[in-house]
């Protein structure tokens, strides 16, 4: 088995547009909606500095930026909704006590370390480490040969990041896209078999 280099965490993020903020807000000013603790700007949750211990993202959300919850200390419970297409890198990492985590969108993006030192991050095995059904990073030690879980459908960007002594890779036939990034810097990889892919 080998030790997987420290993540170079990276910005993966996604503009969204054409939402109305209709309900719970407090102030609005060049854009920018702030209601409940969360900072909100064109359907993009950009900073959370409420003190909750469970928060569920407001529903017109459609993305949450790269460290908008990173270090809160307070949060154990988030529930990200349907409409959230993109969980940005870093996210809620270092949030030490969140350790319950429920996202609705099966097809959501889940961007690089968007959960990395959480308490639910922390309870993983080292190995492949999933969120459902998405492949989300390689943690500690990891075998040379690696085959991908049946049912998984996609990989988080840089899931497999500098993973130097990686070699091979079976992606199975439920595996439908394969992020950015995914196998950047593996610089052993040499196979990567697709079992029936049509991949995005």
């Amino acid at each position: 088995k080998n030790k997987k280099a420290e993540n170079k965490m990276t910005n993966f993020e996604k503009t969204s547009t054409d939402f109305n903020y209709d309900n719970n807000i407090e102030m609005t000013l060049n854009g920018i909606t702030i209601f409940d603790g969360f900072t909100i700007e064109d359907a993009r949750l950009i900073n959370y500095n409420g003190n909750k211990e469970s928060i569920t993202i407001p529903s017109f959300v459609r993305s949450i930026a790269a460290q908008a919850f990173m270090g809160n200390k307070t949060i154990k419970k988030v529930i990200i909704p349907e409409n959230v297409i993109l969980v940005g890198s870093l996210a809620f990492a270092n949030c030490s006590n969140l350790s319950n985590i429920k996202i609705e969108n099966k097809n959501i993006i889940i961007g690089e370390g968007a959960f990395d030192r959480t308490l639910w991050y922390n309870e993983q095995n080292d190995g492949l480490v999933y969120y459902e059904n998405i492949l989300y990073s390689v943690k500690g030690e990891y075998n040379s040969n690696i085959e991908i879980k049946k049912g998984t459908t996609s990989t988080s960007p840089f899931a497999f990041y500098n993973c130097k002594e990686l070699k091979s890779v079976t992606v199975p036939e439920s595996v439908q896209v394969i992020n950015t990034g995914t196998f950047m810097d593996c610089t052993s990889l040499k196979e990567i078999n697709l079992i029936g892919n049509e991949l995005k």
